[in-house]
């Protein structure tokens, strides 16, 4: 009985851990996509913000 209920603790956590990772999987492929976003980002904007410091060193 113990050996029984074991395994099919066992089989449920599998389960949920597969559950999990898949649910995860696609989660961090989204958040991948966010990040490469933010990323491409901010490097506009500390390009920007270079320029604007260039600009501003010839005007002062």
């Amino acid at each position: 009985m113990l050996a029984s209920e074991l395994s099919m603790t066992i089989f449920g956590w599998c389960n949920l851990t597969q559950k999990i990772f898949k649910g995860y999987y696609r989660y961090n492929k989204s958040v991948n996509k966010l990040f490469e976003m933010i990323q491409v980002q901010r490097v506009i904007f500390l390009s920007l913000l270079r320029i604007l410091k260039l600009f501003n060193g010839h005007f002062e």
